[in-house]
């Protein structure tokens, strides 16, 4: 089962819709499942919206415009258990790039501790946020750094300790 089907399945969402690569439409629905895959796995996170790269023409259409007003530093802000880590992802389709502002800033904040990802897809998501094994998802502890006071692996997947379970 691929976690496309799983996520519809949960969701009782409609199937995806057909878009074109690197569109908004494309954007917007990579935005709408990584916020619901993180919502699934409780982890608390929201959409950052810097407004629209597009408007309208007064004779008809839509100009693509530069937003230099407002720099989006990343699509969706999540914070990671277990110790609150700041998350910052980017969504992107098509041939997008991050623009060298998007670079700076993540540069920025990942020296100063957050993790910062550019997602093409959910499972991308998904690889990246997976629980690692010998670190425990709940208090971080490993095999070198163990709970205060000690503890052992609670399960055969060495990602929960026994403090936590």
């Amino acid at each position: 089962m691929s976690l496309d089907s799983i996520l519809r399945s949960r969701t009782h969402a409609k199937p995806p819709r057909r878009t074109i690569a690197g569109s908004s439409r494309a954007h917007e629905d990579l935005q709408t499942a990584a916020l619901t895959l993180l919502a699934l796995w409780k982890i608390p996170a929201t959409a950052l919206y810097t407004g629209p790269r597009v408007r309208p023409r007064a004779e008809g259409g839509f100009e693509l415009r530069r937003n230099r007003s407002n720099v989006g530093i990343s699509d969706i802000m999540a914070c990671l258990p277990p110790h609150g880590l700041l998350a910052l992802i980017e969504c992107k389709t098509g041939k997008a790039r991050r623009t060298p502002q998007q670079i700076e800033q993540h540069n920025r904040f990942r020296a100063a501790g957050a993790h910062c990802l550019v997602i093409r897809t959910v499972d991308e998501l998904e690889r990246d946020l997976r629980p690692r094994r010998g670190v425990c998802r709940k208090c971080g502890c490993t095999q070198e750094r163990a709970c205060p006071g000690g503890c052992a692996w609670a399960d055969e997947t060495e990602t929960l300790c026994t403090r936590c379970a």
